[in-house]
Parts: structure tokens; C-alpha cells; sequence
């Protein structure tokens, strides 16, 4: 009787103990990722299809993304992806066309990226402005001259492009 009653309490025992160990490596999981999941978001020029892969360490967390358009027509392009630190990353985005270009502009803390792809050829691109790189690259000179700005950020070391692009 009294090593039924033993039994039953180990028993009960390892099975709490299972369900602590494998609660504890999901939830390491969760919190660190990554984990993946789709969002579809409508937009004028059609659908914007929206692969999130999140991770996360510990001081930040990152929602890389991949951005592909549907459009009315049913053709898939796709634009380029973006990497944001906050979950509300959907509000962010900026999907622009011009003429037979389709492009969209995601920014993070330190650059920002266009990702533009030709409708007829698909054709992609991508443009990443960084002010690390800008301010020593020698054309920006000539741009200065054409008349976007150069000016000097907070930060040591550091300038960002001002004007009309």
C-alpha cells in the first residue's frame, strides 16, 4: 500500500517535472526565436505579402522581413526585405511606382534601404543609404554641389543626407 502511494507520487513527480523541462525550452524558444509567420497587407497597387521572421537576443529583438507584391493581375514581384526592432514594423512601410518600377522603402535605426523591381523584366534593385558609407563616398561631394545637403548628426562620426530626392 504504502509503495503504491510512492510510486503514484514519483509518477506524479517526473510527470511535473517533464512538463517543466519542456515549458521552459518552449518558452526559450518563443522569447528567442525565431518564429515565422505571413502578413498580408492591401495596398493601392495590390497585395503586399509580408514574411516576418522574428528573433531576438538580450538587449533587442529584430522582425526581418520579406516583402513580395501580388497584384491586381495576380503577377508576384518581389521588392526586397527590411529589418525593424519594433512590432509594429507594418505601419512603417512605404510602397511606391514609378512609371514600370515597383519599390518599396523600409527604414531601420541606423539605414535606410529602397528595393525596387522592374514589372516587365523583373528586374531588382536595391539602394541602402548609409551614413557610415555616405559620408565618405566621393560622389557625395558632387551631390552636395547639386544641391542635397550634407549635415552632421548627434552622433559621433555620423551625417545624414537631407534634401530632395
Amino acid at each position: 500500500m504504502k509503495t503504491e502511494k510512492i510510486k503514484k507520487g514519483c509518477g506524479i513527480a517526473l510527470t511535473i517535472l517533464i512538463i517543466i523541462i519542456i515549458g521552459f525550452f518552449w518558452m526559450i524558444k518563443e522569447a528567442f526565436g525565431p518564429t515565422y509567420k505571413t502578413v498580408e497587407i492591401e495596398k493601392p497597387f495590390g497585395k503586399l505579402i509580408c514574411t516576418e521572421q522574428y528573433t531576438a537576443d538580450m538587449a533587442d529583438v529584430f522582425y526581418d522581413v520579406d516583402f513580395k507584391l501580388l497584384k491586381e493581375n495576380l503577377d508576384t514581384l518581389y521588392l526586397g526585405n527590411g529589418i525593424y526592432n519594433e512590432d509594429n514594423w507594418y505601419e512603417k512601410i512605404k510602397l511606391i511606382k514609378i512609371e514600370d518600377w515597383y519599390g518599396i522603402v523600409t527604414a531601420y535605426s541606423s539605414h535606410a534601404k529602397i528595393g525596387l523591381t522592374n514589372e516587365k523584366n523583373k528586374e531588382h534593385i536595391n539602394i541602402v543609404f548609409n551614413p557610415l558609407e555616405l559620408q565618405n563616398n566621393s560622389s557625395m561631394e558632387r551631390n552636395a554641389r547639386d544641391g542635397i545637403q550634407i549635415y552632421p548628426t548627434r552622433k559621433a562620426n555620423t551625417k545624414c543626407i537631407c534634401g530632395t530626392f
